[in-house]
C-alpha cells in the first residue's frame, strides 16, 4: 500500500484555506489501483452487510453506535489497512480510526444535508470522507463565523476535519463526474 506523498511530514500543506484550520484535503490520496481494490472489497461483502436506506445503501464497520458507546467490533484486514493509512495524516491525534461507513449513492445524487457535532453517538471529533468511483461539489458551513463556499471533490480524495465544531454539511450536494 503507497503512502500519501509528504502527508505525514506535512499536513499543514492541505488545510483547507476558505474554512477553519482543522480541514484537510488531501487530492489522490489513494492510487487508481487502490480505489479499484477498494471498490472489490465493498462488493465482495455478504449481502447482511448492506442496510437499505432512503436513497442509498450502508455498509457499517468497527462497530455498531449505541448510546453509551460504540459497541466495537474488530476491522477487516483490508479496511484496517486504509484506517492506519489516514490514520498515519496525524488528524486522529496518533489514534487510528476504528470505524467505518460505506454509503452507496445513486448517480446523480448524494450525502443529504445533516449536521455531524457532538452527541452519545459520536465517537469523537474527527470526521473523514474517502470518495472513490466519482467526484462531488460540497458547500459545507463549518459555523456561522466562516462563510459557505463551494469546492469540488475529486475522487480518490480524503477530506476531513480534526475539530470539536460540528460539521455542519447542510449544503453538501452532490454531482457525478
Amino acid at each position: 500500500m503507497q503512502r500519501p506523498p509528504a502527508v505525514v511530514e506535512d499536513l499543514q500543506r492541505f488545510v483547507v484555506s476558505e474554512a477553519p484550520q482543522t480541514v484537510y484535503y488531501v487530492p489522490d490520496f489513494i492510487s487508481p489501483e487502490e480505489e479499484s481494490y477498494l471498490l472489490q472489497q465493498v462488493y465482495r461483502a455478504p449481502r447482511t452487510k448492506w442496510t437499505q436506506l432512503s436513497g442509498r445503501r450502508l455498509q457499517n464497520w468497527g462497530g455498531v453506535p449505541h448510546p453509551r458507546g460504540m459497541l466495537g467490533e474488530e476491522l477487516p484486514a483490508w479496511l484496517q489497512n486504509y484506517c492506519e493509512k489516514i490514520s498515519s495524516l496525524g488528524a486522529f491525534g496518533g489514534k487510528t480510526a476504528n470505524h467505518v461507513l460505506v454509503n452507496e449513492y445513486k448517480q446523480g445524487e448524494g450525502i443529504m444535508p445533516h449536521q455531524d457535532g457532538p452527541g452519545p453517538l459520536r465517537s469523537g471529533p474527527v470526521r473523514g470522507i474517502m470518495q472513490m468511483r466519482s467526484g462531488s461539489s460540497a458547500r459545507p458551513r463549518w459555523n456561522q463565523a466562516v462563510p459557505t463556499q463551494s469546492k469540488h471533490l475529486r475522487r480518490k480524495k480524503y477530506f476531513g476535519t480534526r475539530s470539536a465544531a460540528a460539521w455542519d454539511q447542510t449544503g453538501h450536494e452532490r454531482k457525478a463526474g
